[in-house]
């Protein structure tokens, strides 16, 4: 097996840290969004009213589906790379990246 020159690992987790956060982002987002309308249950009937709200919801939602995909298929040891998320002092990403892989 062929060893990576160690600025290649550093950009894939650069990589890796850039759709973590933009992961983290776009569930913060949604999340807001939904507590800013009542919670979840008054925002579901909320949307039927307000198409934008739905829109907008199902934007953070794909975003949020693609971004964990990704992230998965990238990140073969999860442990470790919240492990390097903590020592980096993103806790908030590495707290939602256990609860979202369940670590």
């Amino acid at each position: 097996m062929e060893n990576l020159p160690e600025n290649n690992v550093e950009s894939s987790l650069e990589h890796n840290i850039s759709i973590a956060e933009e992961l983290c982002s776009n569930v913060n987002n949604r999340n807001t969004m939904v507590a800013n309308n009542g919670g979840f249950d008054t925002f579901s009937v909320m949307m039927h009213g307000f198409p934008n709200l739905r829109e907008d919801y199902n934007r953070y939602s794909e975003a949020v589906s693609r971004l964990r995909k990704e992230l998965d298929e990238q990140v073969l040891n999860k442990q470790v790379f919240v492990e390097e998320l903590d020592r980096l002092g993103k806790v908030e990403i590495a707290n939602m990246i256990r609860l979202m892989f369940e670590l």
